[in-house]
């Protein structure tokens, strides 16, 4: 049987995670093999409610095409949804995506988790198990796993033991990732850190997760004891992102300071500045101590002639009007 793809109706969308790659393979099949396997459908009036191949739906709109290959379920909505979830074989579902269809199931059509655990041939543990991923995890961060930003594997390994602890954070780090999301390993990253951070350090990671891998990256690539040129080009590029961030920071001085909306914005904006220039105080020690101090033996003569000049005034260095 075909449809129409304008017939559907696709209001279980957000049961599925976009995952373009996958994507794109498959409008490459069906481009050059046409359709090899139907969607699923169910009655609704004149339309067709779509249970399954949302991916197969937005491959043929990319393609151009009108109509769809399609397996008609004539059962009772609910019914038609759990079958069609038992039927599909495609790939292995995440855990959240299955979350999702029980949330649906057990909130919009009713169904009990008993009756549920009995439909999917499946433990009432494991539905409760995944209805409470989907009621834990704040919606964006939901909304991220949807579109793709964030894997599903990451998210129920991370995210959802976050905001067991702390969802605002959760809610603030999902934000601050952006549209570029992280992979899993670097959530994993971000999670173990904030874990062990005491409250000034998780402010600063859920504030800016981004800046954390930036200065967590820079920290693995410097390898310990002797500089070699790896090593110097990875501190090099990490003084330049310092540097980047640092103009970036004075550019939004420039028009004003922010103005917090709240005191938690107040707390965690004087506590990221404390933390930055603690941070930027170590830094300029060792930098002082490992670069300077070397640069200074490596001209003994300048060193000594220094030394028989002795210290200058205040008034006598350049700039010193600058100082406090």
């Amino acid at each position: 049987m075909k449809l129409e793809l304008h017939q559907l109706e696709e209001k279980y969308a957000g049961m599925r995670v976009h995952e373009a790659a996958r994507e794109r393979r498959l409008a490459t099949s069906i481009a050059q093999h046409g359709q090899q396997t139907p969607i699923v459908v169910t009655p609704d009036g004149e339309r067709y409610i779509l249970l399954d191949g949302y991916a197969r739906v937005r491959a043929l709109r990319t393609l151009g095409r009108d109509e769809a290959d399609v397996v008609l379920l004539v059962l009772p909505e609910a019914e038609a949804l759990v079958l069609s979830h038992r039927l599909d074989n495609s790939r292995r579902r995440s855990a959240l995506e299955e979350g999702w269809m029980l949330r649906v199931l057990v909130d919009e059509h009713g169904l009990r988790q008993g009756e549920l655990a009995e439909k999917l041939d499946r433990s009432e543990s494991w539905v409760s198990r995944r209805l409470a991923l989907v009621r834990t995890l704040p919606a964006s961060a939901q909304r991220a796993v949807q579109l793709g930003h964030i894997p599903a594997q990451a998210a129920q390994k991370n995210l959802v033991p976050l905001a067991r602890a702390n969802s605002s954070h959760c809610e603030r780090l999902v934000v601050g990732l952006g549209r570029r999301g992280a992979s899993v390993r670097e959530l994993a990253r971000i999670y173990d850190a904030w874990r062990r951070a005491d409250p000034a350090g998780r402010e600063r990671i859920a504030a800016d997760p981004r800046l954390f891998l930036q200065a967590e990256a820079a920290t693995r690539e410097a390898p310990p004891g002797e500089p070699t040129p790896e090593g110097v080009a990875a501190l090099t590029g990490a003084l330049g992102g310092i540097a980047g961030l640092c103009r970036r920071a004075c550019r939004q001085l420039e028009h004003g300071p922010p103005v917090p909306k709240n005191r938690r914005e107040e707390q965690a904006l004087r506590s990221a500045w404390t933390g930055a220039r603690a941070a930027f105080a170590a830094l300029c020690a060792h930098i002082d101590e490992e670069i300077t101090d070397d640069a200074g033996s490596r001209d003994e003569d300048r060193g000594a002639a220094a030394a028989q000049r002795g210290p200058r005034d205040a008034g006598d260095r350049p700039g010193a009007a600058c100082l406090p």
